[in-house]
């Protein structure tokens, strides 16, 4: 089993108390190489746990540290914001998702801020 796979096992087991534990400071102490994948994970965990600062300071750790992060990325933080009525917040990271070329898949035009702000726009 891979690392990310590891990742998804324990959040999936109601193991959030533990996610703080990898870090990438604590993945490159153990000799564990951060990837993407494991970065969306942790993105994805700590949002659902309406933690948006540790998705933030991920995001910023890959990026200082070669990670690219992808659609998936900025995708699992705007759906959490959405989900959580922090639409100013959605539009600002997706504005800077989108001005880093990441473009939006459909996955991204269907969370809540962008129906609204569509729907608002109409009106």
């Amino acid at each position: 089993m891979a690392f990310p796979e590891v990742i998804q096992c324990i959040e999936k087991s109601q193991g959030l108390n533990i996610l703080p534990y990898f870090s990438f400071k604590k993945m490159r102490e153990k000799e564990i190489c951060p990837s993407v994948q494991s970065c969306n994970i942790l993105i994805d965990s700590y949002g659902r746990s309406r933690q948006f600062e540790k998705c933030l300071q991920i995001l910023e750790e890959m990026e200082n540290n070669r990670l690219r992060p992808n659609v998936i990325s900025y995708g699992s933080l705007l759906n959490c914001l959405c989900k959580d009525g922090r639409l100013l917040e959605a539009e600002v990271l997706f504005k800077h998702m989108v001005n880093r070329s990441i473009w939006p898949n459909v996955q991204i035009y269907n969370a809540e801020f962008l129906k609204l702000k569509y729907f608002l726009s109409i009106c």
